[in-house]
């Protein structure tokens, strides 16, 4: 063993201590627990002084605290569960014209969260112009009806892929 500082690893015998109380120095054993996974600062076979005894507490300190702060960290007894964190189905949500005819229409079940969820249904299966043609129809649902009974090629293929949207809105946002 060399004469720098050293890790005390299991040894035999506790580090010691000194310090100076009333002109005396003192000299104590501090017990392996103490110890154990720090560092002892001392060279071989010499006792701490009073000012390496003073960085020994200050490290024992750090230590501590490192340990309080990971152990705050892992987040203790919480009764925050990570499974009730993340929905098991995604919440659908977007603004948009459907999403603006949906909360302007006045009807009690046209909640925020129902319609954000109409519109996000909407941008996935309808063009922007089949949007703002059926955005029409919250206000003026009689529009819809003469659509559904036109029989204009380009009526009927709207009608078609409004119907499916429906479908899957009713579906996706009960």
């Amino acid at each position: 063993m060399g004469a720098g500082p050293l890790v005390h690893r299991l040894a035999p015998t506790p580090c010691r201590a000194t310090r100076a109380a009333h002109g005396r120095t003192l000299v104590r054993e501090l017990p392996l627990s103490y110890v154990y996974g720090i560092v002892c600062i001392f060279r071989a076979g010499q006792p701490v002084t009073a000012e390496t005894s003073r960085d020994m507490k200050l490290s024992t300190t750090i230590i501590a605290g490192a340990a309080a702060l990971g152990l705050a960290a892992c987040g203790g007894g919480s009764s925050y569960s990570s499974a009730r964190a993340v929905p098991a189905t995604p919440v659908l949500f977007a603004t948009g014209p459907i999403y603006s005819a949906c909360r302007s229409g006045g009807r009690d079940q046209a909640s925020r969260a129902r319609c954000g969820c109409v519109q996000a249904v909407a941008n996935q299966s309808l063009s922007s112009a089949d949007q703002s043609r059926g955005a029409g129809f919250f206000s003026n649902p009689q529009q819809a009806q003469e659509v559904r009974v036109s029989d204009r090629s380009t009526d009927e293929r709207f009608w078609r892929r409004w119907k499916d949207y429906s479908d899957s809105a009713a579906r996706q946002c009960s």
